[in-house]
């Protein structure tokens, strides 16, 4: 009872309710913690863990709210479930000014998904070339004049390839905000080419306007 009306106050924005709605619950869950976590309780209290470290984190308790993904990174069911924990997380690292620790935080959010960002600068400089060189590739050598074309084509509607493109979007937000300039240009060259291979969703227009800003000072080709 009170995880759903926690979840009805936090779809209505009601962040104090669902907050004291979220906490009640726990208070009312097993003491056993394997009790808690086991078959029977674990989506109650998966849920209402969740619910609480969103709400401290909306309320700016940011301290409480990181006491809690930890945990919730750990007892994720789902790959979404973990990806919606770091969302947040990041989200609250942003506000917090932290844009280091967030770049470093959404790397870890790609990685299972294939997309590996190096940590090294000579790496980056190397992987962004090579992205580059394989743009023209994927675009069948017409250049980049097609992609009013081919966006009108390649509307995206896998969640999961939607995800992946909004989080190398605001991963671009945050290099840019932590003058990360060297994984920026790699940043704006995946997104790209993320787009122009998989499809386009809301945030391929950021990666495509970043790689118009970008682009043309790495292959020194100003007409293009």
């Amino acid at each position: 009872l009170n995880l759903r009306a926690a979840q009805k106050a936090t779809m209505s924005t009601a962040n104090e309710t669902a907050k004291n709605f979220a906490t009640i619950g726990i208070g009312l869950l097993p003491e056993s913690e394997d009790e808690k976590w086991n078959q029977e309780y674990f989506n109650t209290t998966f849920e209402l863990y969740k619910i609480l470290a969103m709400t401290l984190y909306a309320s700016g308790e940011y301290d409480k709210a990181s006491t809690y993904y930890p945990l919730l990174i750990e007892k994720s069911p789902t790959v979404e479930d973990k990806n919606d924990v770091y969302a947040v997380q990041a989200k609250q690292m942003e506000c917090q000014a932290k844009f280091d620790d967030a770049v470093s935080l959404m790397k870890r959010i790609l990685e299972p998904e294939g997309v590996i960002l190096p940590n090294d600068e000579e790496e980056m400089k190397r992987l962004t070339k090579s992205e580059m060189e394989a743009i023209p590739l994927h675009l069948a050598n017409k250049g980049f004049h097609s992609l009013s074309q081919l966006v009108h084509n390649t509307i995206l509607d896998d969640q999961k390839l939607i995800h992946i493109q909004s989080v190398i979007h605001e991963m671009g937000s945050m290099c840019y905000l932590s003058a990360s300039w060297t994984l920026l240009d790699l940043v704006s060259v995946v997104g790209t080419t993320f787009s122009i291979v998989h499809g386009h969703s809301c945030s391929t227009p950021f990666s495509y306007l970043l790689y118009s800003l970008r682009g043309p000072a790495l292959n020194k080709n100003y007409r293009e």
